[in-house]
Order: C-alpha cells, then sequence, then structure tokens
C-alpha cells in the first residue's frame, strides 16, 4: 500500500525518492546531485545518546530535551533486552531500524521509528530485572519529564500555534502562523484562476495548481530568480515575470531583496496579512505563458 506513492513518482520523474539520490537515478526534474542537508551531517561519536537528549538541535528541528529522556535513562535498559532471550529479537530489529537512516543521516525524525521498537523491549527488560516498584517510579518519573519538555518537540508546541488557535481562533492563528493560506483562499475567489509566484515562504499547496515558488526545489525559476536579483534596477526581475507568465506576487517583506522591490514599483499591493504581502502586477508584465499546463506532468503521463 505504501508504496504506490513511491511507483507514481517513479512513473512521473524516473526517481522514487525524488530529490533523494538523483546522482543514481538520474530523474530530468533535479540535477543529477544526491541532495542531502549539510547540517545533519553532524556525525557520529561516542556520547551520542547524551548529545541526543541534551544538545538535540543537532540532529533536527527539536530544542533540548525535544527528543525526550528514553536514550539516557533506558540506554542501559538495552544492554539488558540484548541478553534476554524474549527481547533480544525486537531490540535487533529497533536497533536495526533506528540506525540505518542514521548512519547517513543523523537526523533524529527518521531514527524515531527504530527508537519506538526499542521501547517495549527496554521497559520489558526493566520489569524482568528489577523489583514492580521501582519499575512504576522510574516509568512514571520518565514520562513525567518527557511531558515537561514535550512543546520543545515541535515549533507549534513551543511557540503556542495550538494553544492560539484554541484560544484566538482559526483565523488568528493562521495569520499570525501561514498568512499564505489567507492569500490564497482571496485568489481562488478571483473570477479567474492565474499564477501566483511566491518569493518568500514555499507555501503554495492551497493555490490550485497554480503557484509556484524560487526556492531549490524548482530548478527552472530558482536560477530564473538568483539572477533577477543580481539586477538592481528591477528590469531582470519584470523581464522573469513575463516569462514565467505570473499577474500575482506574494512576499515575505523581510526578505524582499533590494532588486525584487525595484521591481515591484508600479504593481499595486491589494493584500497585507501577517508577514505576507499580495501584489497585482501590471497586464502589460504578465506574458501569455500558462504553468499550469506545462507543467502537468500528470496529465502528459496519463496521455501516454
Amino acid at each position: 500500500v505504501g508504496g504506490s506513492s513511491y511507483a507514481y513518482a517513479w512513473g512521473l520523474t524516473g526517481n522514487p525518492i525524488l530529490p533523494l539520490y538523483n546522482a543514481w537515478f538520474r530523474s530530468p526534474a533535479l540535477d543529477a546531485v544526491n541532495v542531502i542537508d549539510p547540517r545533519w551531517n553532524a556525525g557520529w561519536t561516542w556520547n551520542l545518546p547524551w548529545l541526543i537528549t541534551f544538545d538535540t538541535s543537532r540532529y533536527g528541528e527539536i530544542l533540548a530535551g525535544g527528543a525526550g529522556f528514553v536514550p539516557v535513562a533506558l540506554l542501559g535498559a538495552l544492554l539488558l533486552a540484548w541478553r534476554d532471550h524474549k527481547t533480544r529479537a525486537i531490540a535487533l530489529v529497533g536497533l536495526f531500524v533506528a540506525l540505518l537512516p542514521f548512519l547517513q543521516l543523523q537526523y533524529l525524525r527518521y531514527a524515531q521509528p527504530g527508537l519506538m521498537l526499542l521501547l517495549p523491549a527496554m521497559v520489558g527488560a526493566v520489569i524482568a530485572t528489577i523489583q514492580r516498584r521501582a519499575v512504576i517510579a522510574l516509568m512514571v518519573s520518565l514520562t513525567c519529564l518527557n511531558l515537561a519538555f514535550q512543546t520543545d518537540a515541535h515549533w507549534m508546541l513551543h511557540d503556542g500555534a495550538l494553544e492560539k488557535r484554541i484560544v484566538s481562533g482559526a483565523t488568528t492563528t493562521i495569520t499570525q502562523f501561514a498568512p499564505e493560506r489567507r492569500i490564497s483562499a482571496y485568489l481562488r475567489a478571483q473570477p479567474e484562476q492565474t499564477a501566483v509566484l511566491f518569493t518568500g515562504n514555499p507555501f503554495d499547496a492551497e493555490s490550485a495548481g497554480h503557484g509556484y515558488f524560487t526556492i531549490w526545489h524548482d530548478q527552472t525559476l530558482s536560477p530564473l530568480a538568483r539572477s533577477a536579483d543580481q539586477d538592481p534596477s528591477g528590469v531582470a526581475w519584470r523581464a522573469a515575470f513575463t516569462r514565467m507568465g505570473a499577474h500575482w506576487i506574494v512576499t515575505t517583506p523581510s526578505r524582499v531583496s533590494p532588486a525584487l522591490r525595484a521591481a515591484l514599483i508600479g504593481a499595486q499591493r491589494v493584500l497585507v496579512v501577517g508577514d505576507a504581502d499580495l501584489w497585482r502586477l501590471p497586464t502589460a508584465w504578465s506574458g501569455s505563458r500558462d504553468l499550469f499546463v506545462e507543467r502537468d506532468f500528470s496529465r502528459k503521463l496519463l496521455s501516454q
């Protein structure tokens, strides 16, 4: 069941796990390089469980303690689980599932399914080794400690997004944390669906297929945007708008380059939502190109 998405990606792009390992699969959708985020190449050290617990940000977008305290608190129990034939098999499987992705990329999220498999093995080994009262005290203390640091595990908890949604409602929360959603809702209500270019956050999922962005995922528009940023007059950006067929531009004010700011002189800012602005481009700047049709790879695949 899970393989269907990989099969679809393979048929669509030639790489079932795009953008990973594209130097091997050589999909024409991206450069033939094995994309890797150097932030998660912290490497292996003898005190890895300690670092995962107390210096967690080295292994993901997590604050210290956000990974929980099991790696340190139950490390000895892993040895006990290995010794007991009743728990040895699941401990072996859990170690394999946790360490295999971690060998390639020290990114904690990929190792967590294996760590979850290790829990019953370690807890079972503890129950079989120490007294029942001590087991209960250990597990209750560990659970409370993990709950105390739960908000460090995800930005939505740490920054209060869930609490704000409950207290202030969805509209206030979306305005603060995902203003592009409200902009996309505004654009979908327009009589004609036209192309919108996201130059800040690449949150185009709700643009009904008409949204595009300029980060590295897009190997056509990203180089075009980088080149346009080299022209402080903004003329190159306006030419890029025409080549993209863009009618709307979404910007994040704190990250607008001087070149893009110059290019938007003469455009109309029609909506401001939180930290996102929506600009309508003059008709003369927008070309006749329709990327929605040009890039409908699924349609091309099904018509073959």
